[in-house]
């Protein structure tokens, strides 16, 4: 069986989607999937898989959509067994009528409060934050209580929803603090400390260490009501903000793992989170990549200048030789480092190290590196907001 559809951007076609399997769920109880997904581009369809219906109900239902371009949708297709449709006799009626509700879905939405438990690494408390529909509540060692809601048609749609959204708001806060951060159970976060609300941080220049006061890690203004934004939806993960603080968070994972072999990799990705801030800046006559779309024309040079209108000339010098050393590590598999380190010393010759000396791991612990990626990815968001 077959139904029309007309959406004309993918936010539209996946705001039905949600929709539909949500109806779904309230008129039979249950929907489970054996999620295979496949594109046939000569067809112009995208086959999601088989959707069971239900806990009793036999057969599995095949799901597919047809498109138009690849973020439109022309039509929506069930194909049902005859064991499925000869147990619920009048099942093509009650899917169109969830087809009919998902395209009037506004009406179904509602807010739905959730909690998560966050960890800071190092021991960092964030201090007490409200904003819309979002509230950061500190607890014990390095603990936060993260209160939210979400948008969403059930407690199905908005647990997707908020799992997209969440490890942005972990890279987000990673950006503005300098720290990595993980999930951890609620049970963790049942002591609550008392900090006074909303007391922001002011300095907008700061670069090392951490935005502590009295013992909390301070947020500025604009990244709370940004953290609020992030979990509404209206800050997407491909923003470029985003896009570069997941680059950056997963370096300062490595970093705060405090184990120096991982060097090279930390460098990769903190240089890869400037690039990925870089793109805005552009640069005449550049052709883009045909793999990632982006623009080649002098990429280590848009990486660099960012170094010197926010840093200085000599932190576009250290970034220029940070985007040689990752150009090598990805490119060549060259280590910037190769000796152990031991309590012995070894002084040996490396032409191709900047130094020109043979370094042990301690020397890539890219500790500089991670504080001058956070101060620019915090410029250009502020400039920008």
């Amino acid at each position: 069986m077959e139904f029309p559809l007309s959406t004309k951007s993918l936010e539209e076609s996946n705001n039905f989607l949600r929709a539909l399997w949500a109806e779904i769920r309230r008129e039979f109880g249950k929907v489970g999937w054996i999620y295979t997904p496949r594109r046939n581009g000569r067809q112009n369809t995208i086959h999601f898989g088989f959707m069971s219906l239900g806990d009793d109900i036999p057969g599995s239902i095949d799901v597919w959509v047809k498109y138009g371009k690849r973020d439109s949708l022309k039509g929506m297709h069930f194909e049902i067994p005859d064991k499925t449709r000869s147990h619920v006799g009048n099942i093509e009626e009650r899917l169109a009528s969830c087809v009919s509700r998902a395209k009037n879905s506004e009406a179904a939405l509602s807010q739905i409060s959730m909690s998560v438990g966050i960890r800071a690494n190092p021991k960092l408390t964030i201090a007490h934050y409200t904003a819309p529909n979002l509230e950061i509540i500190p607890c014990h060692s390095g603990f936060n209580m993260l209160k939210f809601s979400i948008l969403a048609h059930d407690s199905v749609d908005a647990d997707v929803i908020a799992n997209q959204r969440l490890p942005k708001i972990l890279d987000f806060l990673s950006v503005w603090t300098n720290c990595s951060f993980e999930f951890c159970s609620l049970s963790n976060v049942e002591e609550r400390l008392d900090s006074k609300m909303n007391q922001f941080w002011r300095k907008s220049k700061w670069l090392e260490d951490f935005p502590t006061h009295e013992k909390y890690l301070r947020l500025e203004a604009r990244t709370v009501s940004s953290l609020s934004e992030i979990i509404e939806g209206r800050i997407t993960a491909d923003s470029r903000v985003l896009q570069s603080a997941l680059h950056f968070h997963q370096a300062a994972k490595f970093h705060r793992s405090e184990d120096a072999i991982h060097g090279d990799l930390i460098t990769t990705l903190l240089i890869s989170s400037l690039e990925a801030a870089s793109l805005d800046l552009g640069g005449g006559g550049s052709s883009s990549c045909q793999t990632c779309g982006q623009p080649v024309y002098k990429i280590s040079k848009r990486v660099a200048q960012l170094g010197r209108t926010h840093l200085g000339e000599y932190v576009e010098a250290f970034l220029k030789d940070k985007y040689g050393l990752r150009s090598k590590f990805l490119h060549a598999g060259k280590l910037s480092t190769v000796h152990p380190t031991t309590r012995n010393s070894l002084p040996l010759l490396d032409p191709s190290s900047s130094s020109g000396c043979v370094l042990p791991h301690a020397f890539s612990h890219a500790h500089n590196l991670l504080e001058y990626s956070g101060f620019i990815l915090r410029a250009l968001w502020r400039g920008t907001n």
